[in-house]
């Protein structure tokens, strides 16, 4: 017999704050935060380590269809139960 509770599906509730200030037509300035609630806690295998984030970047776009970006967060990983320093860059197309 199976138990009932291995078929729920993952429910994740999420706060997400973003503040974009327009630099110039091309280049934007980003501060944002995050909070996100498992309702499956496992300690072993969350869905998410990183429940708490705050964060600053910058976005470029060059071209009508590309954003370059930089970012740094400053998150909470719960696995090895300390705050820590993100830093990320990518290239954002649009089609």
């Amino acid at each position: 017999m199976n138990d009932f509770n291995t078929y729920l599906p993952l429910i994740k509730i999420q706060q997400k704050t973003n503040m974009t200030i327009p630099l110039n037509k091309k280049l934007h300035f980003s501060v944002y935060g995050s909070y996100t609630l498992d309702k499956k806690r496992s300690v072993i295998l969350p869905a998410t380590s990183i429940p708490y984030k705050v964060g600053a970047g910058f976005s470029y776009e060059i071209g009508k269809h590309a954003i370059i970006k930089s970012q740094t967060n400053y998150q909470y990983n719960i696995i090895q139960k300390r705050w820590e320093w993100f830093f990320g860059a990518g290239v954002s197309f649009t089609f």
